[in-house]
């Protein structure tokens, strides 16, 4: 999760648990609970892109890396499988 996004989920939660404990009030904004709950799924939706980026930004960036380069490396077989798989 971004930074940002982070920030902004948790200001969220710390105003929901806040105001279920009676510490303040729940401000007008967020009381509508369709509301809360399309901010919640928008919220969740840019955190799993965050995450995909990221991974395909290592991998991109793996495979840059490697490009064109010859890799020697020592390996061991720990286990056969009665379904191979291809391993690229």
């Amino acid at each position: 999760m971004s930074v940002v996004l982070g920030r902004y989920a948790d200001v969220v939660v710390h105003r929901l648990l806040a105001a279920a404990l009676n510490l303040n009030r729940l401000p007008e904004d967020a009381r509508d609970r369709e509301k809360l709950a399309a901010l919640a799924d928008n919220i969740n939706l840019r955190h799993r892109n965050a995450q995909m980026a990221g991974r395909a930004s290592v991998e991109l960036h793996t495979l840059i890396f490697f490009k064109d380069r010859t890799v020697i490396a020592d390996a061991r077989i720990t286990k056969v499988l009665d379904h191979p798989q291809n391993v690229p």
